[in-house]
């Protein structure tokens, strides 16, 4: 989106702070465009291409001396986690229509604000002081794939403090690691300036 993301006014207060993270498994959408126009839905290569994106994240996060803490299976079963997911989707589409447009909204344009409410309980849980939470889509033909992933930082009142998205016309599948990667550092590179 921005060369350094997307910023709360708050972040420069608050990323100085910030010593351990939780981060819970991107939520993604793998889609296969059939010729007439259909798409299918690969669960197989989801749950492979989550795994890669979710062990770029902790590496990139790690090497920027964050401890990273990654949401277990039972934390991810939990109606609570199951509430953020949803509420991440409805602000990652909220961004893409009245940030970057089609329906531009003045006020959001002038200032970055969003939340999910507060993830404080959680966070003690796993003694992190924010929350990392990620979603992706790829979708591909025969001769070419469109894959994007959003990443936001969620401070323990429930505020995005920072939001990076990033599309690329790669696969960002297991079988293609190196570009999962890169895709997940072309994301976070914005905010390695920061807390670097």
């Amino acid at each position: 989106i921005h060369s350094r993301g997307l910023q709360h006014s708050f972040f420069p207060e608050y990323v100085g702070c910030i010593q351990t993270v939780l981060v819970l498994p991107p939520e993604l959408g793998i889609f296969q465009m059939a010729t007439d126009g259909t798409r299918i839905w690969h669960e197989d290569y989801r749950r492979a291409t989550g795994a890669a994106l979710l062990q770029a994240m902790e590496k990139n996060l790690t090497a920027k001396r964050l401890r990273v803490h990654i949401a277990d299976e039972q934390l991810m079963r939990e109606p609570e986690t199951k509430r953020l997911q949803a509420l991440f989707r409805a602000v990652q589409r909220s961004i893409q229509l009245h940030i970057q447009g089609p329906q531009p909204f003045p006020a959001k344009l002038r200032t970055f604000d969003y939340e999910l409410g507060s993830v404080t309980e959680l966070l003690g849980r796993y003694a992190a002081d924010a929350l990392v939470i990620a979603v992706g889509q790829q979708i591909f033909t025969e001769d070419k794939s469109n894959s994007w992933i959003g990443i936001a930082v969620v401070e323990p009142q429930g505020r995005l403090i920072w939001y990076n998205k990033v599309s690329e016309r790669k696969d960002m599948g297991i079988d293609n690691s190196h570009d999962t990667s890169n895709l997940v550092d072309s994301v976070l590179h914005a905010f390695a300036r920061e807390i670097l």
